[in-house]
């Protein structure tokens, strides 16, 4: 068959209701235009008007120098920083942390020095799956453990769709693995120089603050010290990945549905809370996970770097056990940035 490419002037098939106003324009006489324009006009419509609306919706965000997302399952970026801090801001999180498997676009666009703003079209081509974001309460020994597991990734795989982005925190590390583990809170994005300077925040920690230095171990508790941290759902509740990030999204869910099965509301109709991580039902304990899914979890994954000068006993999931419960909240792609 014969294949005849027609080039078209976007805006130059719509006219004002009359459906032969582009068919008239060409100057060479074509019995099937009008059947061409009116697939055309339903291909347009169904795939291609709402990216353009989406395009035209500017964004309160002014862009300058490089767009990069065509690197991020390698390394850091501008654009990738921008999108994890949007994240945690959307979520009213403490942390954010994404992969960068997770982000799509592939962008590599130097932008003016004047700035450009981003449209909605850029965030969706950035995101453009459904699963959303959902957002955790996770200890400072959990945030330990992702990060220590986001080096070693570094370290072993140049290119990894795992490799991890972060807002809120910021993390100095060599071949040995985390130096040091600072807070950040959302100090970077008011422009603040002295970090240590301003509020405190939700966490009651001042910005630039250390959590754990390898020299001196944890400045604050790591069991009782606690973040609100947004990911996508994916990776904290769907991904079949033994990470911490996901395990942790399996505990914040268990521990909840362990708290609600202790209540009145009846919420589990006699029945056990069910871990989809393990694929098992869970046995609890006055409002509270058994040890024995704590066990269960060191079963998939030995964590034992605790980040402490001692030995703990049964792994560093076990510190887990008997702290005051989780909490789980979860946006969805159409909730997560509120008005």
């Amino acid at each position: 068959p014969e294949l005849k490419v027609l080039p078209v002037i976007e805006g130059s098939c719509q006219g004002e209701g009359d459906q032969d106003t582009f068919c008239d324009k060409l100057s060479a006489d074509w019995e099937g235009c009008s059947a061409w324009l009116e697939r055309f006009t339903s291909t347009y419509t169904t795939f291609a008007r709402s990216a353009l609306d989406l395009q035209k919706a500017e964004l309160p965000i002014v862009f300058r120098g490089l767009y990069d997302t065509a690197n991020v399952r390698i390394h850091e970026s501008r654009a990738a920083n921008l999108l994890l801090d949007l994240t945690r801001l959307s979520g009213d999180a403490d942390l954010a942390l994404i992969d960068g498997g997770s982000i799509r676009q592939d962008a590599f666009d130097v932008k003016p020095s004047s700035g450009v703003k981003l449209s909605a079209l850029d965030l969706t081509e950035e995101f453009p799956f459904t699963n959303g974001v959902s957002v955790v309460e996770m200890t400072l020994l959990q945030v330990y453990g992702i990060m220590q597991q986001a080096i070693e990734d570094r370290h072993s795989r140049s290119v990894s769709a795992s490799r991890l982005h972060v807002s809120g925190v910021s993390a100095l590390y060599d071949d040995e693995g985390l130096r040091k583990l600072t807070w950040e809170g959302s100090c970077h994005v008011a422009g603040l120089v002295d970090r240590t300077s301003a509020d405190k925040g939700v966490v009651g920690i001042p910005c630039g603050s250390s959590l754990w230095e390898r020299r001196f171990g944890f400045s604050v508790d790591s069991a009782t010290t606690k973040f609100a941290v947004a990911a996508t759902s994916y990776q904290l509740f769907e991904t079949k990945s033994n990470t911490i990030l996901r395990m942790s999204g399996d505990v914040a869910e268990v521990r909840t549905l362990c708290a609600h099965c202790s209540g009145s509301d009846g919420m589990c109709d006699g029945t056990e809370p069910f871990s989809m991580f393990l694929q098992s039902e869970v046995v609890c304990i006055d409002g509270h996970p058994s040890n024995s899914y704590y066990e269960a979890l060191f079963g998939k994954l030995a964590w034992t770097d605790c980040g402490l000068a001692t030995f703990v006993p049964g792994g560093c999931w076990s510190r887990l056990a008997d702290k005051p419960r989780q909490r789980i909240v979860r946006w969805r792609m159409q909730e997560q940035i509120p008005d």
